[in-house]
């Protein structure tokens, strides 16, 4: 299938930041502007404006600068692991059947609370006997309830990601 194209006419200065910005990710002007129209897409078609929903996600980048992280309420009325786990399992169903990637959002949400190293497609959360236990039970529930397949030890699960291929970063 041919697409046709259509010229967008914007200032020089809105396009060479764009091209400075696409370029940082190694992607082209294009390419960048088709998979930032899918997601604006996205936005707008669950009834989000998408101006605001960038405001959103560069306030809670600071606020994850100063270690703030999104928890449960849930886990906060009842803080044990089988509730974190419990309460990650439904979250995780429910993404899943949003249509959520499951493997990015338990990566994002191992990296948030600092709970996991990622290897290649393998995600190791170490569960450990203080206040980050119950955020590791979180996110192994979740990899489950996304179906995601989760091998369990003694204070180690390891999660198998399910990497596609394109633009996105890295998780350290």
């Amino acid at each position: 299938m041919s697409s046709k194209r259509k010229t967008l006419t914007i200032d020089r200065a809105v396009a060479d930041k764009i091209k400075d910005i696409a370029a940082r990710r190694g992607m082209s002007i294009s390419s960048y502007m088709r998979k930032l129209v899918e997601k604006l897409e996205k936005l707008e078609g669950v009834g989000i404006y998408a101006p605001t929903a960038m405001d959103e996600a560069y306030t809670l980048a600071i606020l994850r600068q100063m270690r703030f992280v999104p928890i449960p309420l849930d886990l906060l009325a009842n803080p044990n692991p089988e509730t974190a786990y419990s309460i990650g399992l439904r979250v995780g169903r429910m993404l899943k059947e949003m249509g959520l990637d499951p493997s990015m959002v338990v990566e994002e949400l191992a990296r948030l609370y600092g709970v996991a190293t990622s290897r290649g497609n393998r995600l190791l959360i170490v569960v450990r006997e203080d206040l980050t236990a119950l955020l590791s039970h979180l996110v192994i529930g979740v990899a489950e309830g996304c179906g995601l397949r989760v091998e369990k030890s003694e204070g180690l699960a390891i999660v198998e990601l399910e990497k596609s291929g394109g633009g996105g970063e890295e998780t350290h």
